[in-house]
């Protein structure tokens, strides 16, 4: 009986566990509870726990069989709607379950995609960056080289002060000088020269001529200021001041340029030498840059414009030099010099002028190459 009361309570309870869980009704509520079959059933539980004897009654187990199949039926019913319920909750667990591991194993494809997207794009612009990072270092480079260049280029167009003034935007002021000796020469028979020569022949005879004195030029303390055509002026004692050797300097390289020169030959024309006039005069001048688009490093002066007379008015091989350079060497010993006497100067009349022949002691500053020489 304690075992019967026991099942009976255990199975009842969870029966209500049940329907906490579980909407709707079940078999149960709507066949058996508050039915005829449950009061029946009831009393013959109560008659069954209380012990209540009688004779045996076939009818009456036929009757309490049939209440109990039914009952039993009705818990069959219930059970089956019970595993029915849980089936349904399970299949519909399952289908979410399926449906939210879909979901991620999309959302995890997506993201692997993605992730590997994201590493192409990443490995494509490190690449872009890398070249371009290599383009850059190379233009950077190249910009350096080119920019040197361009200073160098300048540097030999200007004096270094002004080169870097013009180079920082700043404005180049006129500067006085009040020592220098100008320097003009010119090729004698220049324009019979250039009638039988080609312009290219012109230009290598010129690049021959030039290249021997811009060898020799930078060995002295002298600053090339400009040449136009045949014509070459050179400069001493500016941009860097040099207020007791200008003459000197510019002597002595006058006298080397000259007897190298001697030397020279037309290359295309074996057998025209090549003679030169050189002029010289010392005084004052004034520099300056003139221009924006092309600036040049111009001197400006009475000096200037007597130099260019020395040579216009002098004899082919030979060196003249005015009365204020004469005063200038003449301090120095070794030079050699001659009067040539008065000489009409275009715009200054009569003056009285020199020719430097030589020096005593003269060694040239450098040994002549053989490969600059025209014959």
């Amino acid at each position: 009986m304690a075992s019967y009361l026991e099942k009976k309570y255990l199975g009842e309870s969870y029966l209500q566990l049940f329907k906490q869980y579980v909407d709707g009704s079940t078999e149960l509520d709507d066949r058996y509870i508050g039915s005829d079959l449950q009061d029946t059933i009831e009393n013959m539980r109560h008659t069954i726990m209380c012990n209540v004897r009688s004779d045996p009654d076939v009818q009456m187990g036929q009757w309490w069989f049939d209440n109990m199949t039914d009952y039993i039926n009705i818990l069959k019913a219930t059970q089956d709607h019970i595993a029915g319920h849980i089936v349904s909750g399970l299949e519909a667990e399952i289908q979410q379950q399926w449906n939210s591991l879909v979901a991620s194993i999309c959302i995890m494809s997506g993201a692997v995609v993605l992730l590997f997207l994201v590493i192409i794009s990443v490995h494509r612009l490190t690449k872009r960056l890398q070249s371009f990072a290599v383009t850059l270092q190379e233009k950077t480079v190249a910009l350096n080289i080119e920019r040197k260049r361009s200073e160098n280029l300048l540097n030999e167009l200007m004096p270094p002060n002004v080169a870097r003034k013009l180079m920082a935007n700043q404005p180049v002021e006129p500067e006085a000088f009040q020592a220098v000796t100008i320097f003009f020469s010119d090729i004698v028979g220049f324009t019979s020269i250039s009638s039988k020569s080609s312009p290219l022949q012109v230009i290598d005879m010129l690049n021959m001529l030039y290249k021997t004195f811009d060898e020799t030029l930078d060995l002295y303390q002298v600053y090339k200021v400009e040449t136009i055509g045949d014509a070459y002026m050179i400069a001493s004692g500016l941009p860097v001041r040099n207020e007791e050797g200008h003459a000197a300097e510019m002597g002595e390289l006058a006298l080397e340029l000259r007897d190298t020169i001697c030397n020279m030959v037309v290359p295309h024309i074996p057998d025209h030498p090549i003679r030169v006039r050189i002029g010289l005069n010392s005084g004052s001048v004034v520099s300056g840059v003139v221009g924006y688009k092309m600036p040049r490093y111009c001197l400006f002066g009475d000096t200037v414009n007597v130099a260019s007379r020395m040579e216009s008015s002098g004899v082919p091989a030979k060196i003249q030099i005015s009365g204020s350079t004469f005063q200038e060497l003449s301090r120095h010993e070794g030079f050699v010099m001659e009067q040539r006497g008065e000489v009409e100067i275009k715009g200054k009349g009569t003056m009285l002028t020199y020719f430097l022949v030589g020096r005593t002691t003269f060694v040239p500053r450098r040994s002549k190459d053989p490969d600059s020489m025209g014959g």
